[in-house]
């Protein structure tokens, strides 16, 4: 190309693909293709000198149709370049006709900065693959990147985007882009732009071979001749790689064995030689572009010359030759090769040389021409015609190579014999030796010995020595070496001091230097590692480093690892010294530790100290335990909870702290106290807590909840799981099952043994009550209901009664003193209103479910009616009233009016289902006499109480009743009546009823009284029964008592000596007349006072009943006595 040489290199990724260019054999930012479309179609592509590599230009499958244009769109870097060409191969590398270096025009600073027709360049050139490749020239700064677009019409966007691009050597970036607007049927245009990465300007040069070789010189003897140059001045570009020299003036080279011999001067031999004649040498540089212009010179292998040997003692045995040629140039030859030598002539003493080497005559010397061998005498003086010059003998050269190897106190010396033995033999060395500060040397006496080796021994470790040696022959001793300079050391001592720390993945280690470097400075330590349950350590990779310290990477975390530091200078390395893993057993108030033997403890091991502190801010404290080599040891008088940090030094000698333990954290605890539980019944369940007790030392992770039924014997353990809480509740227990419940607590040294027991009773509220059912009353509701099915474990202690007015929200509870009984009557109610009523039952767990609501509206029989008047006429009585002042809760539908003639005990109904009206005259009476009226109200829940008044027919009302009294306080003094004991019939003895007057109060005003006793079937006592009569001033009293089986009626003449008598819970009729209308009258029953300084007022009221006093001033009630009253004499007493 050009006559340009081209490097090679194989495409890394496709190696069928051969790829040329003259940048050293590197493509830069080369592409490699794939596939079908790759290097099997083209397998070789031509590049320009520092081109960037192409890419196919790759078909659609309807091919394409025009190439349209190229366009340089930019360079990068911020260099420039002049010019641009591009040229365009075919499918086997050959340039296409027309497209070879054509010129893309570079205008600075336009865009694209240059563009080029491709109209013209053949579509179906190469199938449409043509290659494209571009070359730079008038390159200014550095250009690093090209963008390159070729615009074409086709029918797909395949170029430069369809295949497959992989990294080439080196890999660099790569642009690709494509645009593509699709119409059917229609050729489109499409534009693929490559940005390509290129090198720097300065490495933009075209590659040349190296130029001559300079300074040759050269001679020959016998069969091999050798030249001396210097290399080419300029290497064309690339690396010089080897010299070619040609025997024959350049007709043919071989590759030439070169020698640097260091001084800039190079040399290479060739053998095989005529010796004697004359060649024509040629010497030439290759590099990776070829071979260069060759140096010349004419060189002719000469023999030596005839020189005489005069007197020299020739013995059987070798004999070194030494000649020289006739040029001057001395030769030594040391070649064995046998049969080298030829003596001859009668008498002779002739010796030929006819091979390089050690000529070794023999008694019956082979070769000889003679025909009779010539027999050497032991020992001939004489001249002798030979090959060889002779040389006087002389003090040897200096021992080679000598060496010197320092240990413990000494130091080895070695070398090899001098190159020259001074024609004499080597019969001794002098070795001498001194400290490299002192000025005087020492011989050293090891006898007469041509031993190449010495061991100098006695020396100090740490002390830096001088040696040299010298040669020693019979003609004396030779100069002696270089001075060369040893310190004799020793392994340095193992560090001490050593320990880890850290966590995870890696370890802190520091230590100390040992105390001894064994006289040569400490240059590195080995850190090896080691799982503690393994025996293999392993060294771990770090810098060579003499510093005390190092960080171990790569570990597992929460392994367990051990670990070995050696000390190394330049002997070797020391004793190993190990740490080892301290184990903790934390105890009450203590610490049990325990540890192994270190594998490597760097001396004899005479005690282990232990150390421990609170935090690492603490200064390590020791606890003062005896020496001893146990490996264990307990730290007593801690607190418990209180975390420690621990450590075992390992003592070596008197008081050497070897290495320590790892350091690790306990904290001593012990057994936590017991709780004490609360226990809270519930609906099938008990609730316990508890005060978090003293945890031992280590926190309480758990409690053992343990139950059993209270009769049982066994217990149970409660499932709860895992938990710290101080309470659970403890379910699927029996209502009303009385149960024992106990608590440990664990932490992590164990569970305690129990505190306390407590007892509880499971339970819930009790059912709902049966049955309810409300009855009204008047102004109250009687409830009922049945005891609930279920008491809910716990027994039932009272009934929550709750009632509302039927339309109202809220409830009121009713206020009772706790009852079980299964009935109760709610006062206070209003009749005729309608009230909600529930019930529920309550035990200790508080008020169950209620039952269903009930109705019920109170109601009563309506009041008597007021203001009652009677007023007589001729003939009849007109009465009238006002309406009750309670109708008992419901319309008053009618009055009952009844009447009798004053004083009858019978009354006559004259007048029912009149209605509503309150006034009625009635006219079957007969004028002057007196009669009583009474009026009753009638609803529908019955009649109610009557209004009475007394009236005399034909006389007005106002005459009736005017005298008659208001009801008295109770009487301040009690009635002047004597009284009887107790009788023995069971009979209560009322006051004695006296015929002679009494005494009384009226409104506190003494009035006199008349008592008089009434016999069965008196005409006075309108009922017949026996009865006693109190009158006074307007007004009467009777009393009419039940009677008793026991007990007689008293007569009238025995009246003086009994009472008024009742049986014990019998009853007592009590009517009067004369009283003020519309007033109440109370009776009360009082025990008799025994003497007469007792006042009445003081003595205790028992209330029997109440009536309303009738308009007409009369008025009428039973009282019972109470069934328990004490038998004995009481006062009756109406007020």
């Amino acid at each position: 190309a050009g006559g340009l040489n081209y490097a090679m290199r194989v495409d890394p990724t496709n190696p069928q693909c051969l790829w040329f260019n003259s940048d050293s054999g590197l493509i830069r930012n080369f592409d490699a293709l794939t596939g079908t479309l790759g290097c099997t179609a083209n397998p070789v592509i031509t590049l320009q000198p520092s081109q960037f590599a192409p890419r196919y230009a790759c078909s659609t499958t309807s091919g394409i149709t025009e190439w349209s244009q190229l366009r340089l769109v930019s360079l990068g870097g911020g260099g420039s370049a002049s010019t641009v060409r591009l040229t365009v191969r075919d499918a086997v590398g050959a340039t296409v006709a027309g497209w070879s270096n054509r010129n893309v025009p570079v205008t600075p600073g336009s865009t694209p900065l240059g563009t080029l027709d491709m109209t013209g360049l053949d579509t179906a050139l190469s199938g449409s693959r043509p290659t494209f490749s571009f070359a730079f020239s008038g390159l200014s700064g550095t250009v690093s990147t090209a963008v390159i677009a070729l615009d074409y019409k086709g029918k797909g966007p395949e170029l430069c985007v369809g295949t497959t691009a992989t990294a080439a050597s080196p890999p660099l970036n790569v642009t690709v882009t494509g645009t593509l607007t699709e119409t059917v049927g229609v050729a489109e245009t499409f534009s693929a732009t490559r940005a390509f990465l290129i090198g720097g300007s300065a490495s933009i040069i075209e590659l040349a071979v190296p130029g001559i070789p300079i300074a040759l010189t050269g001679s020959g003897l016998n069969s091999s001749a050798t030249v001396t140059f210097q290399p080419p001045a300029s290497d064309g570009g690339s690396v010089v790689t080897g010299y070619s020299i040609s025997t024959n003036g350049g007709s043919s080279y071989s590759d030439a064995t070169i020698v640097d011999h260091g001084d800039g001067t190079l040399s290479a031999t060739v053998t095989g030689l005529t010796p004697g004649s004359t060649y024509a040498m040629r010497l030439a540089a290759n590099n990776a572009v070829g071979r260069g212009a060759a140096a010349s010179i004419s060189i002719t292998s000469q023999l030596l010359a005839i020189e005489t040997l005069v007197d020299t003692p020739m013995n059987e045995g070798p004999l070194t030759l030494k000649a020289t040629t006739s040029g001057g140039l001395a030769l030594t030859y040391t070649s064995s090769t046998p049969s080298i030598c030829t003596a001859g002539g009668t008498g002779g003493r002739t010796i030929s040389l006819v091979a390089i080497g050690t000529c070794n005559l023999v008694a019956h010397q082979a070769g000889d021409p003679s025909s009779t061998p010539i027999i050497l005498p032991a020992e001939v003086n004489g001249t002798f015609g030979v090959l060889a010059a002779y040389y006087a003998p002389t003090t040897p050269s200096v021992p080679i190579a000598l060496t010197l190897t320092p240990s413990s106190g000494q130091v080895r010396l070695s070398w090899s014999v001098p190159s020259s033995d001074g024609y004499a033999t080597i019969t001794d060395y002098s070795v001498q030796y001194k400290a490299t500060s002192s000025g005087s040397w020492i011989p050293y006496l090891d006898g007469v010995t041509g031993a190449t080796y010495a061991l100098i021994p006695g020396l100090t470790n740490g002390t830096s020595y001088d040696f040299r040696v010298a040669a020693l022959n019979s003609v004396g001793t030779g100069p002696y070496t270089t001075t060369a300079t040893r310190i004799p050391a020793t392994i340095p001592g193992a560090p001490t001091s050593l320990s880890a720390s850290g966590s995870g993945t890696s370890r802190t280690l520091t230590w100390t230097a040992p105390g001894s470097t064994g006289g040569s400075a400490i240059t590195d330590y080995i850190v090896e590692f080691k799982l503690s349950s393994s025996s293999i350590w392993t060294v771990f990779a770090d810098a060579t480093s003499a510093s005390t310290g190092a960080t171990v990477t790569g570990l597992t975390s929460a392994e367990v690892y051990d670990y070995q530091v050696t000390t190394v200078n330049a002997v070797g390395s020391s004793g190993s010294t190990s740490t080892v893993n301290l184990t903790p057993t934390p105890g009450n108030n203590q610490v049990v530790l325990a540890w192994s033997v270190p594998s490597s403890p760097g001396g004899t091991i005479t005690d282990y100290v232990i150390q421990y502190r609170n935090s690492e801010s603490d200064p390590w404290s020791t606890f003062t335990d005896s020496v001893s080599t146990s490996t264990g040891g307990t730290v007593t008088s801690l607190v418990n909870g209180t975390a420690s940090m621990f450590r075992v030094a390992t003592i070596i000698g008197a008081s050497t702290v070897s290495s320590y333990t790892s350091v690790v954290v306990s904290v001593p605890r012990t057994l936590p106290s017991a709780p004490s539980p609360v226990a809270t019944p519930g609906n099938r369940q008990v609730s316990l807590s508890w005060v978090t007790p003293a945890d031992g030392g280590s926190a309480i992770t758990d409690y053992v909840v343990q139950f059993k039924a209270n009769a049982d014997s066994s217990w149970s353990t409660f499932a709860d799981g895992t938990s710290a809480s101080a309470g659970v509740i403890v379910t699927g227990l029996l209502n009303g099952t009385s149960y024992d419940f106990r608590v440990s607590s664990t932490n992590v040294v164990g569970t305690s043994a129990v505190w306390s027991t407590v007892t509880s009773t499971p339970r819930t509220t009790a059912g709902v009550p049966g049955s309810a059912s409300a009855t009204p009353g008047d102004g109250s509701v009687a409830l009922s209901w049945s005891s609930p099915s279920s008491t809910g474990g716990s027994a039932v202690t009272d009934y929550t009664i709750e009632y509302r007015i039927s339309s109202a929200l809220t409830w009121t509870t009713w206020t009772h003193i706790a009852a079980t009984a299964v009935a109760a009557t709610i006062p206070g109610l209003t009749n005729g209103v309608s009230y909600e009523f529930r019930v529920a039952a309550v035990n200790d767990s508080g008020p169950g479910a209620s039952t269903t609501i009930v109705s019920a509206t109170p109601r009563g029989v309506p009041t008597a009616p007021v203001s009652l008047a009677a007023t007589g006429g001729d003939g009849y009585v007109d009465l009238a009233w006002s309406v009750p002042t309670s109708n008992g809760g419901f319309a008053i539908s009618d009055y009952v009016i009844e009447f009798k003639l004053s004083g009858a005990p019978a009354w006559t109904v004259i007048a029912d289902g009149t209605g509503t009206g309150t006034s009625y005259r009635h006219t079957a009476v007969t004028n002057g006499l007196a009669y009583s009226y009474r009026v009753s109200a009638v609803t529908t829940i019955g009649t109610g109480a009557g209004a009475t008044v007394a009236v005399t027919a034909g006389i007005p009302a106002a005459a009736a009743g005017s005298s008659a009294p208001a009801a008295s306080l109770p009487p301040a003094l009690p009635p002047v009546l004597s009284a009887f004991p107790a009788t023995p019939d069971n009979l209560l003895q009322m006051p004695v009823i006296s015929s002679s007057p009494g005494a009384g109060l009226i409104d506190g005003a003494p009035m006199g009284i008349t008592f008089t006793y009434l016999g069965q079937g008196q005409a006075r006592d309108p009922s017949g029964a026996p009865a006693w009569l109190a009158e006074g001033d307007g007004f009467s009293l009777r009393f009419t008592p039940q009677r008793s089986g026991n007990a007689s009626s008293p007569s009238s003449a025995s009246s003086q000596a009994q009472g008024l008598s009742v049986p014990a819970g019998g009853w007592i009729d009590v009517a009067g007349d004369g009283y003020a209308g519309k007033t109440q009258v109370k009776v009360h029953l009082a025990p008799r006072p025994t003497t007469r300084s007792r006042p009445r007022s003081s003595l205790p009221l028992t209330f029997l009943g109440e009536s309303a006093v009738a308009d007409d001033g009369t008025f009428s009630l039973r009282v019972d006595i109470p069934a328990g009253a004490v038998l004995g004499d009481y006062v009756l007493q109406v007020n």
